[in-house]
Formats: structure tokens, sequence, C-alpha cells
């Protein structure tokens, strides 16, 4: 008996090991599909037919992008099949690239932005990580669109909230006031709820922007953050912004998953906050009252 419960350890620990192998080896077949796919944004947009030409320039066929990205190419970003999962895949890469160069940057400005007030600190974060997006602009309102279907809504979602915490740590927000005194209570999730709101609008302004050198979106930048500074504007007001930025995008903010997950998120948050509650609330209640 001690014999053979030692070989099935044995066997399972082979089995663990061949797993581990194998996910290495996905995630490395991964990060090469999408690298290539990125190549042909410019010529496919973020599409699957983007990761189809990828493939083609890899020489690799259909089956070795199931392996790498999952079923009929959707994976955990994406876990529903269809139309649009590799998209998915492909724009969550690029963003998840863009955070990483975008974190390195941060950190190499460090003493520059200890020298900055709060809503200096704010402005530079967000144009900076907007300026990743700046060579894929043509492209990028099929990449909001593709971010705000059902089966990308909740990583897109995911990965708003982890830039949103990322940049009020950046910008030190916990020792400095950004907001109206009266949210203390409800700083933290208000906070971010609100860099989640500037940011998305502040995105779509620059998706439509044909100023020279987006000089429009970063004015347009500079005045919502001094809005907030002032307590002349809130997350509600800068939803509105977001709705009427999307349709000149050509996108429908009313039937985005994401704010259906922002507003879920919010009405969270706002449950451990009375005063919260009051400013999200015609928010929460105009997400979820759209069709």
């Amino acid at each position: 008996a001690s014999a053979s419960a030692s070989a099935s350890a044995s066997a399972r620990g082979e089995t663990d090991t061949r797993a581990e192998a194998d996910a290495s080896d996905r995630a490395v077949l991964r990060e090469r599909i999408l690298r290539a796919a990125l190549k042909r944004v410019d010529e496919h947009g973020f599409s699957d037919a983007a990761v189809d030409a990828g493939l083609r320039d890899l020489k690799l066929s259909p089956a070795s992008r199931a392996n790498a990205l999952g079923r009929d190419g959707s994976s955990g970003a994406a876990s529903a099949c269809g139309p649009g999962a590799l998209a998915g895949e492909l724009v969550g890469y690029f963003e998840e690239a863009c955070d990483a160069a975008f974190h390195a940057k941060v950190v190499e400005n460090a003493d520059k932005l200890s020298t900055l007030n709060s809503s200096d600190r704010i402005e530079w974060l967000v144009k900076t990580r907007l300026e990743y997006v700046v060579p894929r602009l043509d492209a990028w309102p099929r990449a909001l669109a593709t971010m705000a279907s059902p089966q990308n809504a909740l990583a897109t979602f995911k990965r708003r909230a982890s830039l949103a915490d990322d940049i009020a740590q950046a910008a030190d927000i916990a020792h400095v006031d950004i907001l109206p005194a009266e949210l203390d209570g409800a700083r933290w999730y208000a906070e971010r709820a609100t860099i989640v709101a500037l940011y998305a609008a502040v995105e779509l302004h620059l998706a439509t922007d044909t100023s020279k050198d987006f000089r429009k979106t970063w004015a347009f930048l500079h005045a919502r953050v001094r809005d907030l500074a002032t307590a002349r504007t809130s997350a509600l007001e800068l939803k509105s912004y977001v709705d009427v930025l999307a349709r000149a995008a050509g996108l429908d903010p009313a039937r985005s998953d994401v704010a259906s997950a922002m507003a879920a998120s919010a009405l969270r948050a706002a449950s451990r906050a009375p005063f919260a509650a009051r400013i999200l609330a015609p928010w929460i209640a105009g997400a979820r009252s759209k069709p």
C-alpha cells in the first residue's frame, strides 16, 4: 500500500510538472502571436483579422492559435467564443504593454512628480498614460468598442480599476486634497471612481481630436482636473462627458457593459458611505436604466 501511494504521488508530481511546462509554453506562444498581431494593427485594426495575419507572419497554424489563446481563440480575458474574442485578447495585450511602460515611466519620473502639486500630478499621469495610445489612435475607436463588448467588459473594467488605483497611488492623493472634504468618509472609493471617469472622458476626447499635437485634448484634461480640484465637477458630471464623447466616437455608452460594471462597483462603494451614495446615485441609476 505504501509503495502504491508513493507511485501515485510520483505520478501526480510528474503530471503537475508537465502541466506547468505546458502553461509556460502556451504563455510564450501567446506572447509571440500577439506581438506579431500588433504589427498588423495599422492594416487591420484591433481585430481578429490582425491576429490571423500575425499567425500567418509566424507561419503558425490555427491550431497554434487555439493552443495559445484558448478555445476558438478565447481566454480568460475574453472567455466567450465567437467574433471579437481574438480582438479582445489583442486589445488587452496592448493595454497591458502600455501599463507596463507607464509604470516604468512613473518610476523614472518619481523625483519630478514629487515636486508637483496634486492636480498637476493627476494631469501628468493621465496624459502620460494616454500618450501610449497615440501611435494606435486611428484604430482606437474600434478598440474601445471591442473593450466594451459583453465578452470583454469585465476584463476591461478590471484593467481600468487597476489603472485608477495605480494613478491614485502615484499621485499620492491619500495625502492631498483633490476632492471635496465632505468625501472623507468615502474618499478611497470616490477618488478612484472619479479617476476612471476622468480617464475615460479624456480618452474619448483624444479618439476624436484632430487638433495639432492633440492640444484640445490636453486643454480638456487640464480644465477637468482644475474643475475637480476646485470642486466644480463630480464623477457624475464626468460621466456625462463620457456619454457625449462616446457618441462622437461612434460608440453607444448606454449599452456598454463597462458602464454597467462601473455602476455596480460604484453602488457597492456607495453602500458603505452615505455621502458617496448621494454623489454617485444618479450615475448608477442612469447606467442601470438604459437598455
